[in-house]
C-alpha cells in the first residue's frame, strides 16, 4: 500500500502532464479517460465511473438506497478523484466540493481530491471533512 502522500503526489504529477499534453479546452470525460491512463501506468487501480450508493435509514431501522451517484475516479479503491475543467479556479466553498465530500463519506475513501483543469493550468483541491471544507495544494 501506498503512503497518502506519496499518492497524492502522483496523482498531482500525473494531472499536471494530461494537462502538460492535452492542453486546455477538452471535455472533463477526455481529461478522466487521460488520467485514468496515466495511473494505470503506474500500476495504480482505476475504477471510472465509480457508482457511489446513498442509503436511508428510516426511523423503524429500514434502509433503502436513495441515490446512485457517479465519481468520475476511484484509485485503488481509497481515493475520490472528482474531475472539473472550467476558465477559472474553483471556490474552495463550492457545490463540486460539496460533491467530493458526499462521495467521500458515502464511499469511506480516504480522500477526496477535485482536480480542475482551467485556462493556466491544473487546480488541486484535497477536500477535508471538517468545517472548513477544503484545502488548496500547489495550485498554478
Amino acid at each position: 500500500m501506498r503512503e497518502n502522500n506519496n499518492m497524492l503526489e502522483i496523482l498531482k504529477s500525473n494531472s499536471e502532464r494530461v494537462f502538460k499534453i492535452l492542453g486546455f479546452g477538452l471535455s472533463e470525460k477526455a481529461y478522466q479517460k487521460a488520467l485514468a491512463l496515466e495511473c494505470l501506468g503506474d500500476f495504480l487501480q482505476v475504477e471510472e465511473e465509480y457508482v457511489c450508493i446513498q442509503h436511508y435509514t428510516n426511523k423503524h431501522g429500514v434502509k433503502k438506497q436513495v441515490a446512485a451517484l457517479r465519481a468520475d475516479i476511484f484509485l485503488d479503491r481509497r481515493y475520490i478523484i472528482e474531475l472539473k475543467q472550467s476558465s477559472n479556479k474553483l471556490k474552495l466553498d463550492g457545490k463540486e466540493v460539496e460533491q467530493a465530500k458526499r462521495y467521500k463519506r458515502i464511499t469511506g475513501a480516504i480522500e477526496a481530491v477535485l482536480v480542475n483543469f482551467h485556462k493556466t493550468g491544473v487546480q488541486f483541491i484535497v477536500v477535508d471533512l471538517r468545517k472548513d471544507g477544503a484545502g488548496e495544494k500547489d495550485n498554478n
